[in-house]
């Protein structure tokens, strides 16, 4: 997904997308965040925490958690193993 993309795609998001948490920062925010650290380059923390919470936005994963996954064998990003990951070029 392009820069341009995921602008449109945070553009187009309606009230529900407000903060829950009763922060005041809204999701548009977080996502254009996330979009600057997505276009730096390496590895930095920054970039890969922005890749995860993009993944969790776009709804490929849910977050998971240590006791979920030991509670009912299932994963999330948090919980993620190598060998449920398949790479290929």
């Amino acid at each position: 997904m392009t820069r341009a993309d995921s602008q449109a795609r945070s553009a187009s998001k309606g009230p529900h997308d407000r903060s829950r948490a009763g922060g005041g920062v809204s999701l548009p925010r977080i996502r254009q965040v996330i979009c600057g650290h997505l276009a730096d380059q390496g590895l930095s923390r920054d970039r890969v925490l922005a890749a995860a919470i993009r993944l969790i936005d776009l709804g490929f994963f849910r977050p998971g958690g240590e006791e979920y996954a030991e509670e009912n064998g299932t994963f999330g990003l948090a919980t993620i193993r190598q060998e449920h990951v398949t790479l290929s070029a």
